[in-house]
């Protein structure tokens, strides 16, 4: 029981103290992905990568991976890497391409 009251203790002092992202801004969190952070508790955060998956992570986690907020840096940027097969790279293909990265860019124009 003290080992709970310990951790939610120390929970309060993150949420309340010091915490270094809030709700929206973008995170990567361990190094490895980027994160929009959707709601802060006092035991858990839950992440959005992309639309395609939501995270709910534990608290004790984010006090002991490397993490770097993009929000509050001065630049931030997303890359991409695709494998294409070269035979279907063609006129179209690459108007297809430029048309839905557009829409993308579109949909958050505050973030790009």
């Amino acid at each position: 029981f003290g080992g709970a009251v310990k951790v939610a203790f120390e929970n309060f002092l993150f949420l309340f103290g010091g915490h270094p992202f809030d709700v929206g801004d973008k995170i990567f969190l361990g190094g490895t992905r980027m994160y929009e952070v959707k709601r802060v508790a006092l035991q858990t955060m839950e992440l959005d990568h992309f639309g395609e998956l939501r995270v709910v992570q534990n608290s004790t986690v984010r006090a002991t991976e490397p993490l770097v907020n993009l929000s509050r840096s001065k630049m931030h940027w997303v890359t991409c890497d695709y494998l294409v097969d070269a035979r279907l790279v063609t006129e179209g293909f690459l108007e297809k391409v430029k048309a839905d990265l557009s829409l993308f860019l579109k949909k958050d124009p505050e973030t790009y």
